[in-house]
């Protein structure tokens, strides 16, 4: 996990650290689900953990329909919180 050093699994929804609880906010909140309507791989989130960014991901899907092709890059924003980007 990039926010607290724990591992990161397979859950329902997606990704999340295996310290991350639902309803308790004082638990790491670190937690991937779809992305542009797409599922990442485990590939993909094996990839933006270790290197910080993937290769590029095809058939992400804009907020007006149009399909794109876009990497993933684990950044923090001026809070220090992990944020991801598309780019």
């Amino acid at each position: 996990c990039p926010m607290c050093g724990s591992l990161v699994e397979i859950t329902a929804f997606g990704y999340a650290c295996q310290k991350f609880e639902s309803g308790n906010e004082s638990s790491c909140r670190f937690a991937i689900e779809k992305i542009a309507g797409k599922s990442l791989s485990r590939k993909n989130i094996t990839e933006l953990l270790t290197k910080g960014r993937t290769s590029i991901i095809r058939g992400f899907i804009s907020k007006d329909k149009q399909r794109f092709d876009a990497c993933i890059k684990l950044d923090k924003n001026e809070d220090g919180k992990i944020i991801l980007k598309l780019g």
